[in-house]
Protein backbone atom coordinates (compact mmCIF):
# COMPACT_ATOMS: atom_id res chain seq x y z
CA UNK A 1 0.00 0.00 0.00
CA UNK A 2 1.31 3.42 -0.94
CA UNK A 3 1.96 5.79 1.98
CA UNK A 4 0.14 8.64 0.20
CA UNK A 5 -2.96 6.47 -0.23
CA UNK A 6 -2.82 5.49 3.44
CA UNK A 7 -2.58 9.13 4.56
CA UNK A 8 -5.59 10.19 2.45
CA UNK A 9 -7.71 7.43 3.97
CA UNK A 10 -6.72 8.28 7.51
CA UNK A 11 -7.78 11.90 7.00
CA UNK A 12 -11.15 11.09 5.43
CA UNK A 13 -12.72 9.57 8.56
CA UNK A 14 -11.91 12.44 10.93
CA UNK A 15 -12.90 14.96 8.25
CA UNK A 16 -16.32 13.35 7.83
CA UNK A 17 -16.70 13.21 11.61
CA UNK A 18 -15.78 16.88 11.89
CA UNK A 19 -18.30 17.85 9.20
CA UNK A 20 -21.03 15.81 10.85
CA UNK A 21 -20.43 17.28 14.30
CA UNK A 22 -20.25 20.80 12.81
CA UNK A 23 -23.66 20.31 11.18
CA UNK A 24 -25.12 18.97 14.44
CA UNK A 25 -23.64 21.90 16.39
CA UNK A 26 -25.05 24.39 13.89
CA UNK A 27 -28.47 22.75 14.14
CA UNK A 28 -28.39 22.88 17.94
CA UNK A 29 -27.27 26.51 17.87
CA UNK A 30 -30.11 27.45 15.53
CA UNK A 31 -32.60 25.57 17.69
CA UNK A 32 -31.41 27.41 20.79
CA UNK A 33 -31.56 30.73 18.91
CA UNK A 34 -35.08 29.95 17.73
CA UNK A 35 -36.27 29.04 21.22
CA UNK A 36 -34.67 32.16 22.69
CA UNK A 37 -36.25 34.37 20.02
CA UNK A 38 -39.63 32.64 20.52
CA UNK A 39 -39.39 33.42 24.22
CA UNK A 40 -38.76 37.09 23.46
CA UNK A 41 -41.46 37.59 20.79
CA UNK A 42 -43.94 35.16 22.34
CA UNK A 43 -44.54 33.09 19.20
CA UNK A 44 -42.61 30.21 17.70
CA UNK A 45 -44.06 30.92 14.25
CA UNK A 46 -42.96 34.56 14.37
CA UNK A 47 -39.52 33.53 15.59
CA UNK A 48 -39.24 31.12 12.62
CA UNK A 49 -40.23 33.89 10.21
CA UNK A 50 -37.69 36.31 11.72
CA UNK A 51 -34.89 33.74 11.72
CA UNK A 52 -35.76 32.63 8.17
CA UNK A 53 -35.72 36.26 7.02
CA UNK A 54 -32.30 36.81 8.58
CA UNK A 55 -30.88 33.74 6.84
CA UNK A 56 -32.49 34.75 3.53
CA UNK A 57 -30.82 38.15 3.85
CA UNK A 58 -27.46 36.50 4.61
CA UNK A 59 -27.90 34.24 1.56
CA UNK A 60 -28.66 37.20 -0.73
CA UNK A 61 -25.66 39.16 0.59
CA UNK A 62 -23.42 36.12 0.11
CA UNK A 63 -24.70 35.65 -3.43
CA UNK A 64 -24.10 39.25 -4.43
CA UNK A 65 -20.74 39.41 -2.63
CA UNK A 66 -19.05 36.31 -4.01
CA UNK A 67 -21.12 33.68 -5.76
CA UNK A 68 -22.31 35.98 -8.55
CA UNK A 69 -18.75 36.57 -9.80
CA UNK A 70 -18.04 32.84 -9.68
CA UNK A 71 -21.19 32.04 -11.66
CA UNK A 72 -20.28 34.69 -14.26
CA UNK A 73 -16.76 33.23 -14.59
CA UNK A 74 -18.22 29.74 -14.90
CA UNK A 75 -20.53 30.94 -17.70
CA UNK A 76 -17.57 32.49 -19.52
CA UNK A 77 -15.66 29.22 -19.27
CA UNK A 78 -18.72 27.31 -20.40
CA UNK A 79 -19.03 29.56 -23.46
CA UNK A 80 -15.36 28.90 -24.25
CA UNK A 81 -15.83 25.13 -23.91
CA UNK A 82 -18.91 25.32 -26.13
CA UNK A 83 -16.99 27.29 -28.77
CA UNK A 84 -14.09 24.81 -28.77
CA UNK A 85 -16.55 21.94 -29.00
CA UNK A 86 -18.31 23.56 -31.94
CA UNK A 87 -14.99 24.14 -33.73
CA UNK A 88 -13.91 20.54 -33.11
CA UNK A 89 -17.22 19.29 -34.51
CA UNK A 90 -16.94 21.45 -37.62
CA UNK A 91 -13.35 20.26 -38.13
CA UNK A 92 -14.46 16.66 -37.79
CA UNK A 93 -17.26 17.20 -40.30
CA UNK A 94 -14.82 18.86 -42.77
CA UNK A 95 -12.39 15.94 -42.52
CA UNK A 96 -15.25 13.45 -42.86
CA UNK A 97 -16.48 15.17 -46.04
CA UNK A 98 -12.95 15.03 -47.50
CA UNK A 99 -12.55 11.34 -46.68
CA UNK A 100 -16.00 10.51 -48.08
CA UNK A 101 -15.15 12.47 -51.22
CA UNK A 102 -12.02 10.34 -51.67
CA UNK A 103 -13.96 7.08 -51.49
CA UNK A 104 -16.89 8.25 -53.64
CA UNK A 105 -14.67 8.79 -56.69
Amino acid sequence: MDSTEHRSRSVAGPLVFFALTAVIAAGMLLTALLLWLAEIVGSVALACIILGGIFALVAVITYFASVRRTVARFREHLDTVYEVSRLAKSGYEWILRRICALFDD
